[in-house]
């Protein structure tokens, strides 16, 4: 499973604000996920930044680089986020 860098981005600052709660300080946790096996945490670079140009509907800049990983990686996104979903950008999941 993929973990986009937009998504971890969005972690620390959610977690920051309080507006969510993490099951552990947010730099174990990325500690965790980077040494576990079965995750892969997305790195950004040019060929992200340049795809996650193209959704120009999409205003949300995080939204964007996540759909953008998904993209590049071939890979549904599992998410919940109703406009991503309506924008047809990516193969979603969600139950």
């Amino acid at each position: 499973m993929i973990v986009p860098f937009s998504v971890l981005e969005e972690v620390l600052l959610l977690s920051e604000a309080r507006k969510i709660r993490l099951p552990l300080p947010f730099r174990d946790l990325v500690v965790s996920l980077a040494q576990a096996d079965n995750f892969d945490l997305g790195v950004n670079d040019t060929a992200l930044l340049l795809e996650a140009a193209t959704f120009t509907t999409i205003r949300d800049p995080y939204d964007r680089m996540i759909i953008a990983q998904a993209r590049l990686a071939g890979l549904p996104l599992i998410t919940g986020d109703g406009k991503i979903h309506d924008s047809g950008l990516v193969r979603t999941v969600w139950d």
